[in-house]
């Protein structure tokens, strides 16, 4: 039995020896799912002793006397108030999945320090994760860990963490000033259009009418993947309803040309349920393809969609205060932060203000002769 990491996404693979019906022997190779090699090697046999069918796994090495596994740990912060009504449910499953398979599902949490997580960074950095994906991760742990140092105890009484961790420093640089220009939406589009060419499906021309409608509006992509023809009641106009919003406050948000037309002809296909019937994985799995084939935007993901109508708004003579209503930010202060910088209004009023009452200037010529 060895290890082989997979190339294209770090993943650790085991290669073992599998004895056939017929007396032969080949080579399988199947994921460990983890990109820790250390991960890995623990749970090889494991996973070899499941594919071959092993009526019961050989117990996997935890330390049933240090207390609450990580798995046990996550498992019940899903129960909590804070995380049962969470929005965001999709996510917080997904950043589970993550800790899981890159720490360890029977990892005791008692187990885990400063140098378990500083690998586990490592590792995610090492797999190309971004930081601000990263942080995410740490965060989600940190509040379940924190949970389990103050509400949950053991079966005697005592905190189920008995001390919290120092977690790694991730500096996320929270705004980006990238959006899609006329020309990469052009190209864009252009290879959407070709993929739906060589496909037999509505998939790439859902992508098409789900990419415009994002730019057009601004809306997030759980907004716009939410929407039936019920949220089209008012004509001209699309309108995100009450805990639909991350915020959840109801906005209305006026359509373009394009959008409207397109949307129409949703309505007219879907005439029940969401209008852009693709999964979000789907829709980022499908963006990738786009990217790998149009350069230029190699670093637009769909949320920077929702940059771009707003910094086209901007650009365009919108106001800030308009922006933030259009965008569903309940603090002004958001949008400035965010776009302040692409707005035309920011310094005009200081221009309108020197210039005010200002005395003509007595032009002095560079010839005269002060001499004479």
């Amino acid at each position: 039995m060895r290890l082989s990491k997979r190339r294209r996404d770090g993943i650790w693979l085991v290669h073992f020896k599998e004895d056939r019906l017929d007396g032969t022997v080949r080579e399988r190779r199947i994921s460990t799912g983890k990109r820790s090699r250390t991960e890995a090697e623990r749970i090889a046999p494991h996973v070899v002793h499941k594919h071959l069918g092993g009526l019961s796994e050989p117990s996997l090495t935890r330390s049933r006397g240090n207390g609450m596994t990580l798995q046990e740990c996550l498992s019940r912060a899903l129960t909590e108030d804070e995380w049962a009504s969470a929005k965001a449910k999709r996510t917080l499953r997904s950043n589970i999945r993550v800790l899981e398979r890159e720490i360890g599902a029977d990892t005791p949490i008692n187990d885990i320090d400063y140098d378990r997580l500083k690998q586990f960074v490592d590792d995610m950095r090492a797999s190309g994760s971004a930081p601000a994906t990263i942080s995410r991760k740490l965060s989600t742990l940190s509040t379940a860990l924190k949970w389990a140092y103050v509400r949950w105890t053991d079966k005697n009484g005592r905190p189920a963490l008995r001390n919290r961790p120092v977690f790694p420093n991730i500096k996320v640089r929270n705004y980006r000033d990238r959006y899609l220009s006329k020309e990469e939406e052009q190209k864009a589009f252009a290879a959407i259009a070709g993929f739906h060419a060589e496909s037999t499906g509505l998939d790439w021309w859902i992508l098409e009418s789900l990419i415009m409608f994002l730019i057009d509006t601004g809306a997030r992509l759980g907004e716009a993947l939410s929407i039936t023809k019920v949220n089209l009641q008012h004509p001209g106009y699309v309108t995100f309803n009450r805990y639909e919003t991350k915020t959840d406050k109801p906005r209305s948000v006026p359509l373009t040309g394009r959008v409207r037309k397109r949307l129409s002809m949703l309505v007219e296909a879907t005439p029940t349920g969401p209008l852009f019937s693709i999964t979000p994985a789907n829709a980022w799995r499908k963006w990738r393809q786009v990217r790998d084939v149009v350069p230029e935007i190699d670093d637009v993901n769909l949320h920077i969609l929702r940059h771009t109508c707003a910094s086209r708004l901007l650009q365009g003579g919108v106001t800030l205060h308009k922006v933030a209503e259009w965008l569903g930010h309940t603090d002004l202060n958001i949008t400035k932060n965010r776009y302040g910088h692409l707005s035309r209004e920011s310094l005009d009023d200081g221009l309108v203000a020197l210039e005010e009452g200002a005395p003509e200037f007595n032009q002095i010529h560079r010839n005269e002769n002060k001499g004479d």
